[in-house]
């Protein structure tokens, strides 16, 4: 399903040929997969059916460092609180989302 465009952004659209290089975006397939680097080679922790021979963008992340929680002001009541709202962050990281974070403060 793609949605319709109208207005100034459809005339560079369409003038730029850019709606091929839309299509051909909106076509691929976007992964995220986790992995651990050993050796000069990546092991992933899970097989990618059907992405033999496909391109990939590897991003390293670091380990992660520990945080003294009550050097932090945080308590055990606290730490459980915070560890509830973890169950939110799936919600909190979509991208529809981010129109919340353009509201003017209250």
């Amino acid at each position: 399903m793609t949605a319709a465009v109208t207005g100034p952004v459809s005339s560079i659209i369409q003038s730029s040929g850019l709606r091929a290089a839309l299509r051909g975006i909106l076509r691929c397939m976007v992964k995220s997969v986790e992995g651990i680097y050993r050796n000069g080679k990546v092991e992933l922790l899970e097989p990618l059916a059907g992405a033999e021979g496909s391109r990939v963008i590897v991003t390293l992340v670091g380990r992660a460092e520990s945080v003294d929680l009550r050097e932090r002001g945080i308590d055990e009541s606290h730490a459980a609180n915070l560890r509830h709202l973890a169950l939110f962050a799936e919600d909190w990281d979509r991208p529809e989302m981010a129109a919340y974070d353009e509201l003017p403060p209250r």
